[in-house]
């Protein structure tokens, strides 16, 4: 975020555009990524009595 806060001394609109970039970035990283991905494959399914209560 330190982009996106660097662009702050160009202008609102720069911060703006550089927050939704590093934004989008961190969140593919996060959430699209292959290590994820396999992580999730491996996940045994929960019960039904796990899903009632959450545990």
């Amino acid at each position: 975020f330190a982009l996106a806060a660097a662009a702050w001394l160009i202008g609102a609109e720069a911060l703006i555009v550089g927050s939704v970039i590093v934004t989008v970035i961190v969140g593919r990283r996060e959430f699209a990524s292959q290590s994820r991905r396999i992580l999730l494959s491996n996940m045994p399914e929960l019960s039904e009595d796990a899903r009632r209560t959450g545990t």
